[in-house]
């Protein structure tokens, strides 16, 4: 268990950080558990995670790290996924401060790491929320083409009776290979992290991607006026980039 590491991501919204981190230390307690937080510090919230055996150092099993103000979620990500790697963790469990867990899934974490292991080029494995729309949708991102399609094209793999559905994209919920996260990290310079680009420069190095609803958490969609401010700045920036780098002119939905 213990080569798997719960990335947690936070900015402005401590209430749902402490859910969050009070479900995983219930349901995960013999997990790494990592966080990276970029917003506002507090000494109510070290005391929390004092209490709790946090520490900023990767010897620890449960860590703490605060970060530049406002530094961007990519740098967030990358920097947990570094210090994952420094702990010797081989998997990662990517969630964020608005997922919170409501059972253990030992069983199925296990399996996901069984298969993510079988092949080389296996990356991850994204999963359902809960309070979000539901996944039926997978997107295609190729040169010149943004495809949202209603119907995979290929059929799903099953192994001990879970099925899992290749996919171009998952949600930011997903159990991953470290190796996986380092060979694609996310450019620093754009700080909003969103699902396409990343997905496409993992695409683009032939990394496989999967989803299965065999493991699932509660998503709260509560977004504080600061954190949508900084978000709508990024976002025309974000997508501009991802135009720019996958050749995309024209945004083009089409089902089939």
């Amino acid at each position: 268990m213990n080569n798997l590491a719960f990335l947690v991501t936070t900015f402005l919204r401590d209430k749902l950080l402490y859910q969050c981190i009070n479900a995983l230390v219930k349901y995960y307690p013999d997990y790494y558990i990592i966080v990276a937080d970029q917003g506002h510090f507090t000494k109510e919230k070290d005391n929390y995670f004092d209490k709790l055996g946090f520490r900023n150092n990767t010897k620890a099993k449960r860590q703490y790290y605060k970060l530049e103000y406002d530094c961007g979620l990519c740098k967030a990500r990358n920097f947990l996924v570094e210090k994952a790697y420094e702990s010797n963790c081989n998997f990662v469990f990517l969630i964020a401060d608005s997922i919170i867990f409501e059972r253990n899934y030992d069983k199925e974490i296990q399996i996901v790491l069984e298969f993510l292991s079988q092949e080389e080029k296996r990356a991850l494995v994204g999963f359902e929320l809960v309070g979000r729309v539901k996944y039926e949708y997978d997107i295609e991102l190729v040169k010149g083409k943004y495809f949202l399609l209603k119907t995979p094209k290929e059929p799903p793999i099953v192994y001990k009776n879970i099925k899992f559905l290749p996919v171009s994209i998952t949600r930011n919920f997903f159990i991953a290979k470290i190796e996986c996260l380092l060979d694609c990290k996310c450019p620093e310079e754009l700080k909003l992290c969103e699902h396409e680009l990343w997905h496409y420069i993992m695409k683009e190095k032939g990394w496989l991607k999967f989803y299965s609803n065999c493991i699932q958490a509660k998503y709260i969609n509560y977004k504080p006026k600061e954190y949508l401010e900084m978000r709508n700045r990024l976002y025309t920036v974000y997508r501009k980039k991802l135009q720019e780098i996958c050749k995309i002119e024209n945004w083009i939905k089409i089902e089939r």
